[in-house]
Formats: C-alpha cells, structure tokens, sequence
C-alpha cells in the first residue's frame, strides 16, 4: 500500500484544478487538492490560503488512519512579492514541504501540471531525507522541536525556507550540519536538549505516547502542525517534557495559538509539550 501523500495547489483556476487531478493516474496514494478561487484571488490570496487549508483538513478526515506515515506538499506559483510568500509559509511553513514554481509556467496548465509529475519523484527522495529526521531520529533532531516554545537561534534558521532549492546531496549536507549544530549547542548527557533560556526539553519514552495520535487542537492549523513537519508525519503521540533545573517550572510558555501561558502559578515540575506547541490544558481550578 502507497504511503498517502496529499498534495495541495494554492489558487489555481477551475480549468488549472481540473488538469491537477490527472497526476492521481501516475502516483499511487496521491490526493491531489486544488480549490480552484476566482480569477482576482488566484495566486497567494488569503482567500487561496485560507481555502487550501480547509479543504486539506477535510481530506485528513476522511482518511482518519492519523497514526500512520503519510507526506504534504504545499505547490503554488512563486510569488511576485515577498509578503505574498510569509502569507502561504505562515500558513504552511511548519508542517508542509513548499514547492515553488517558476513563474513563466502560470496560465499555463499542461505544462504546469507535467512540471510537477516530473518534480515529484525527487520530491519523495527529499522527503525520505526529512523523514529520517522527524520521524526515526526524533530524540536527538532538531526537526521535531516546538518552534514557538524552543530558544535557538538554529530554531529560528528552520522556521525560515532553509531547503529552499536544494536537491539531494546538499540538503543531506544542509541536514548534517544542522544536526552537528544543534549537538554541540543544546544536546545534554541525558539526551535531552536544553536552550537558550534554560529550559530542558526531554524527549517523552515511547510508552509515554498515550491518548490521541497527536492532539487536534483548537485550529485546522494547530491538527495540520501537530500531523506533520517539513511535509512528512510525526511519530504519533511524541512530545517533550519540559522542565528547569530549578525545579518547579516558572516561565512563559505558547500554546499552538501563540498565546502566553504563565507557568509559575501553576507549580508544575514539568509539562508536556508536542512538537505543535499544543500543552496539556492547566491544571482544574486554576486560570
């Protein structure tokens, strides 16, 4: 059985959706997700965006096997201003692979289309890099950190296009680098990383993933962050505790809404803390 790999396309029009469907015929467990806006928000439109992630969390749905390996690709035109891009990589940033393509294909479907059929292929072999990352190398990679939540400067080198371009042999570089950087700067005798602030961030034991395969959240973005990163699945239920030395934790923490979070009051030795920045809720009584 093909891992499911759903591919979404950012403001394509009627006739360029349409056209997209066809890719289904040569990859198997490919759904292909092209909501098709009128022609004045084609392109990087909020509208677009806005309308790609909900129909994108309606397919998740319905394959409910949420536990299981699966890839996201985010596909779009690349866009004539740089807002236009932090708009859709906002959006899309954390969880999904981002493909840009080359300007002179739009208004062009065939050719747009047979772009993408033949991207594809090595897209998956990128994918298979990344996934190493997230998914096997969980403990000890940067990749799967809660990015709202982590102090690094290297966090904040992922939160930006960092593949952007790279095919193989140099995003395996990139990676290595990346990883050796991350080693030197935050990892602990214990395996757990520490950052900037001080916090240490654990990596849970495997009998520690209970509940649900990774926490739905109050948001569409919150259930698509906490499913995959970088366009491939995060083990299911995987998540840090996070603590300080000190002893009781008393910081300020994010939720996956990005709202602050006080933990002093709540006399919390630690907490737990998915790679989506989803917490467990606080404490009964307390607010």
């Amino acid at each position: 059985m093909s891992t499911p790999h759903f591919l979404v396309f950012v403001g394509p029009s009627p006739s360029l959706s349409t056209e997209l469907e066809k890719l289904r015929d040569g990859f198997g467990g490919l759904n292909v997700i092209a909501v098709a806006v009128p022609k004045e928000q084609r392109g990087l439109s909020s509208t677009a965006i806005s309308r790609s992630i909900g129909a994108l969390l309606e397919e998740l749905k319905k394959h409910k096997q949420h536990d299981q390996p699966a890839r996201l690709t985010v596909w779009a035109y690349a866009p004539g201003a740089p807002e236009d891009f932090q708009s859709l990589w906002a959006a899309f940033g954390k969880a999904a692979w981002v493909e840009l393509l080359p300007l002179d294909l739009m208004h062009k479907d065939r050719p747009t289309r047979l772009h993408i059929e033949g991207r594809l292929p090595t897209v998956s072999k990128l994918l298979h890099e990344i996934s190493h990352q997230v998914y096997v190398r969980r403990n000890s990679s940067a990749f799967p950190l809660p990015f709202a939540n982590f102090r690094s400067q290297l966090v904040v080198s992922l939160r930006e296009y960092w593949y952007h371009q790279l095919d193989l042999e140099p995003l395996r570089k990139t990676i290595q680098r990346l990883s050796d950087r991350f080693r030197q700067s935050h990892a602990r005798e214990d395996r757990s990383h520490k950052d900037d602030r001080s916090l240490i961030f654990a990596p849970a034991r495997p009998e520690a993933y209970h509940g649900k395969p990774h926490p739905a959240g109050p948001s569409p973005l919150c259930f698509v962050n906490g499913r995959f990163r970088f366009g491939t699945a995060l083990y299911p239920g995987f998540h840090y505790d996070v603590s300080q030395s000190s002893g009781v934790l008393d910081c300020v923490l994010y939720d996956s809404e990005g709202r602050a979070r006080t933990m002093g009051p709540e006399k919390r030795e630690y907490i737990n803390l998915f790679p989506n920045d989803y917490l467990l809720p606080q404490k009964q009584g307390q607010k």
